[in-house]
């Protein structure tokens, strides 16, 4: 089976044919973010998938998606098959590994490959990902709950995670998500409802604008 990379709304799409019972969350921890170039997704989890046949001994890659730095996501053992994820918890559950040490230094073993961010826009795939499968009443599940290790990274606090994907699902956020895209085609940036780099650097010059006329207005009192 071939690997694909494909973004957050074809991953739900395809999701929606299975019927998991919970999702587990986890970080690499190795390779990490500066391991992507950009490029080079596929041929990462390659990689992975030959650690996990070659040295752990599995029949095939453990996860069922990978998420990459830029919030999509790579696909790896078939949907329909138990993953190699979390021991006692594997039986009808959706693995996912995000590509990156989530870990803060000082914390867990020590990685040589550097320690990362959980933010941006691979966030928001995670959370979109969560969202969905909370929204279904199923349990969001992180690796360190029935295990030793941090996975997925002592830099993640459950209960602030949870508080986020269940924030998704209000009303306010989804304002704040159409007045962002309502910005984005306004002021002709690549609309996708998120407030990325491009979108805040253009939000900032207007807020500064702003100010300055508001200053003009009260000197001309």
């Amino acid at each position: 089976m071939s690997f694909e990379i494909i973004a957050i709304d074809e991953l739900l799409k395809r999701l929606d044919k299975y019927n998991h019972k919970e999702l587990h969350v986890h970080h690499t921890w190795k390779p990490v973010k500066n391991s992507y170039n950009g490029k080079n997704g596929l041929e990462l989890q390659e990689s992975m998938k030959n650690y996990h046949v070659n040295v752990n001994k599995w029949s095939d890659i453990g996860q069922h998606v990978t998420l990459l730095p830029d919030g999509k996501f790579v696909t790896g053992r078939a949907f329909d098959l138990t993953p190699a994820s979390i021991y006692g918890f594997n039986t009808n559950a959706f693995a996912c590994e995000m590509l990156g040490n989530f870990d803060k230094k000082g914390t867990g073993e020590e990685n040589n490959l550097g320690y990362d961010k959980f933010e941006g826009i691979q966030k928001e795939s995670m959370l979109q990902l969560a969202r969905y499968f909370h929204q279904k009443n199923r349990y969001i599940r992180f690796h360190r709950e029935n295990s030793k290790k941090t996975c997925p990274g002592t830099s993640i606090d459950k209960d602030i995670f949870m508080q986020e994907v269940n924030m998704m699902a209000t009303d306010w956020y989804q304002k704040a998500v159409d007045f962002v895209l309502y910005f984005q085609n306004a002021t002709g940036i690549t609309a996708d409802g998120k407030a990325g780099t491009a979108t805040l650097a253009k939000l900032d010059v207007l807020i500064d604008r702003s100010k300055k006329l508001t200053a003009v207005e009260k000197a001309l009192q």
